[in-house]
């Protein structure tokens, strides 16, 4: 019974981060259906509802994924924290110069600026314990990917 125990331990060990990422991405779907306004809906209106927004979170996914395999295949510390810090931030900014009408303020409230320190703050943790390639930190950085998803698609309107 010990031995039998222990290999589900070993197990368990080695498949953590496939683990992880089904855990992840259940909860990303039950927390962003959890918020669809269903009642009212036709059928039809309510399936291609949730299907958008299982696609606009699994789109979404790619700027810290990117992060996370840069780290995991590269192994450079410094290089992931740094890319993950700098990527979100920059494709908003960029994306801002293109898509503001006129002379808009760049950053209406402060709290925009720390929700965009807050991501990059986690997307470059993610980046980081995903270079130290170990399957348990890959797992805490699934963990991070899937925290930064959620307070994304929290905080659009």
């Amino acid at each position: 019974m010990e031995k039998q125990r222990f290999d589900l331990l070993k197990a368990i060990e080695k498949h953590i981060a496939l683990a992880t990422l089904l855990i992840v991405w259940l909860a990303i779907f039950v927390c962003t259906i959890s918020h669809v306004p269903f009642e009212g809906m036709e059928p039809h209106q309510a399936v291609s509802y949730v299907l958008t927004v299982i696609a606009m979170s699994m789109f979404v996914a790619a700027f810290p994924t990117t992060v996370v395999l840069f780290g995991w295949f590269t192994k450079r510390k410094a290089a992931s924290l740094l890319l993950g810090a700098l990527l979100f931030p920059s494709i908003y900014c960029i994306g801002f110069l293109f898509l503001s009408q006129g002379n808009m303020v760049f950053i209406h409230v402060p709290g925009t600026a720390l929700y965009l320190g807050v991501l990059s703050a986690v997307s470059g943790l993610a980046g980081y314990c995903a270079a130290i390639h170990d399957q348990r930190y890959l797992a805490i950085a699934i963990v991070l990917v899937g925290i930064w998803v959620v307070a994304l698609m929290s905080g659009i309107n």
